[in-house]
Order: C-alpha cells, then sequence, then structure tokens
C-alpha cells in the first residue's frame, strides 16, 4: 500500500514502510539501537589437525606461549579451547572486555602470538591459511 507525502511542497508516493523507517530516529542519524549488546567479543582460531600428537603441540604451544602472552592484555577475559577428536577439529577463543578488544587486535603482542603461531603450524605441515581467523559476540549463561 502507497501512500501520498508532501515533502517541501512536493507531492511524493511512499509505501507503509517505508515511512516508518524513515520516521525512526536511527534512520535520520545512521544508528542503530542493537538488540544484542557488544559487552565481549572473542577472537576466533580454528584448524584441523590430524590427530592426538599434533593437537597436543597445539596444547603446547596455548600452555607456554599464548596464554601467558594473552592474560597480560588489557581486558582479558578468558581463553576456552575445544577439540572435536571425530574431526579433529582445533578452536581456540579468546573473549575480551568489548572496549578493549581493538587495542588487543592492534598490539604488538597480537603480531608476535601471529608470528610464533605460523613456526608452531608449520611443523603440523599447515600454515595461516589453514586457520580459520574471525571475531564473535560473545555472551555466557549459567
Amino acid at each position: 500500500m502507497f501512500t501520498s507525502v508532501a515533502i517541501s511542497g512536493r507531492s511524493l508516493w511512499a509505501s507503509r514502510g517505508a515511512l516508518k523507517a524513515a520516521s525512526n530516529p536511527s534512520f535520520a542519524t545512521g544508528m542503530r539501537g542493537l538488540a544484542i549488546p557488544v559487552t565481549h567479543v572473542a577472537r576466533i582460531a580454528r584448524t584441523h589437525v590430524k590427530n592426538e600428537e599434533e593437537a597436543e603441540k597445539l596444547d603446547a604451544y596455548l600452555r607456554d606461549v599464548y596464554i601467558p602472552t594473552i592474560k597480560a592484555q588489557k581486558g582479558f577475559v578468558k581463553t576456552e579451547r575445544t577439540v572435536c577428536k571425530a574431526e579433529w577439529a582445533y578452536e581456540v577463543a579468546s573473549v575480551f572486555e568489548a572496549e578493549h578488544f581493538k587495542d588487543f587486535m592492534e598490539s604488538d603482542a597480537r603480531t608476535e602470538l601471529t608470528t610464533s603461531l605460523e613456526a608452531v603450524l608449520k611443523e603440523l605441515n599447515l600454515s595461516m591459511s589453514d586457520l580459520y581467523l574471525g571475531n564473535r559476540v560473545f555472551d555466557e549463561y549459567k
């Protein structure tokens, strides 16, 4: 259904949905209310290993290099690691307070972690292109 609207003395036709959207304050400002608030962000890294031995090598890297470095970062909350033994999918999620996440992503610590991870992946005949990296809004429900 369309309706006629007068704007600056000109008559225009618009759908009711378009009028409703245009009357929303967020339409004018370009900002929208977030139905999913962002208070924490998880940095996800996922790859596939061949077996338990390779998963243990990544665990050693996590324990000896990654965790001590990441724990020192402002806004760090926790790191979780999951392994699917059926598919040998290896996934790590590091959670940060949202206001500090960008700082971590632009930090020298993240660059150093990436460099050291490349060396570990190379030992497993993997490369950074075998690694999925992404960011997620993180909420925890208990």
